[in-house]
């Protein structure tokens, strides 16, 4: 947890010296993703919806600390990421359906009513 928190806290301190807005985004980041995304994994398959947020910023990071500023670009990235993380994490949940389970995640909403069997 201290080694977290220190790395954490460094990370922000060095986007902090890119610019405030890119330290803002990353912050927001590892906030979203520690204290609710992570919890909510074994409470609700709606943790993939929350979680979707700060998987998403990273991606726009990158033009917020190049420009200082969010706007329509870095928006898009953000999106475009966003609405990518939906089918890549209900892929690998259910793929690794029994993984998830054993492990108490809850990351796909009705599993036994949205399995479809494999072509034959």
């Amino acid at each position: 947890m201290v080694y977290g928190l220190i790395m954490a806290f460094s990370g922000i301190y060095i986007l902090y010296l890119i610019n405030f807005a890119t330290a803002f985004f990353g912050a927001l980041s590892i906030i979203l993703y520690a204290a609710v995304y992570t919890p909510l994994k074994t409470r609700t398959p709606l943790c993939v919806f929350v979680g979707a947020f700060p998987g998403a910023i990273p991606y726009m990071l990158g033009w917020v600390a190049a420009s200082g500023n969010f706007g329509i670009e870095p928006g898009t990235l953000f999106m475009l990421q966003f609405f990518w993380q939906f089918p890549h994490f209900w892929a690998i949940g259910w793929m690794l359906e029994d993984d998830y389970k054993a492990g108490g995640f809850k990351m796909l909403l009705l599993v036994e009513q949205i399995k479809v069997p494999l072509c034959k």
